[in-house]
């Protein structure tokens, strides 16, 4: 008689652990080099560091965890792509969160210095804190409805002055089987 062990973590490989140990110390490095370079220069490059960064981020977590990505239906990311500083046409691009590896799969194919949107207690988790501030996002109050709106406004007026794509997901939290929460 054999017993057999199913659940989380089994069946990992040293290798796996160490490829997710390494994209997330990288990470954890990258955010705060662009969240002290963005403080140092008191934002005057977050929109330039926002147009390089996250690709590059993006394109390294995937490596590092040996994740190809696959891209069928390019074309229709064209417009969204394009919609960075001084682009005639931003949009808004609306995603639900899945998983942890959405943030680098819409890193390396969202356009170019995204307007993001996240929830406020994203503030709490270090490193990131400081890089989403560094890069001129903002972090949404979902408790205070008045706040999120005057937020809300905020961008708009933002994106009719300098245009830029505007990216959020409004469940702003991933759950068990990708139910959305109430």
């Amino acid at each position: 008689m054999s017993r057999e062990r199913s659940g989380p973590g089994v069946g990992l490989s040293v290798g796996v652990l160490t490829r997710n140990l390494v994209a997330l110390l990288g990470s954890l490095v990258a955010f705060l080099a662009v969240g002290l370079l963005g403080a140092l220069t008191l934002r005057t490059l977050s929109v330039p560091l926002a147009s390089r960064f996250p690709r590059v981020w993006g394109r390294a977590v995937l490596w590092v965890l040996g994740i190809e990505v696959e891209l069928h239906g390019e074309e229709h990311l064209a417009d969204a792509r394009a919609g960075t500083v001084g682009a005639r046409w931003p949009c808004v691009i609306v995603t639900n969160h899945q998983s942890v590896l959405d943030m680098p799969l819409l890193a390396l194919l969202g356009p170019r210095a995204p307007l993001v949107m996240g929830k406020a207690e994203l503030r709490w988790m270090p490193g990131f804190n400081l890089m989403w501030w560094g890069l001129g996002q903002a972090f949404v109050p979902r408790g205070d409805a008045r706040r999120s709106h005057a937020l809300v406004d905020a961008f708009v007026t933002g994106m009719r002055a300098a245009p830029r794509t505007v990216m959020l997901a409004p469940e702003g939290t991933r759950t068990p089987g990708g139910c959305a929460s109430p």
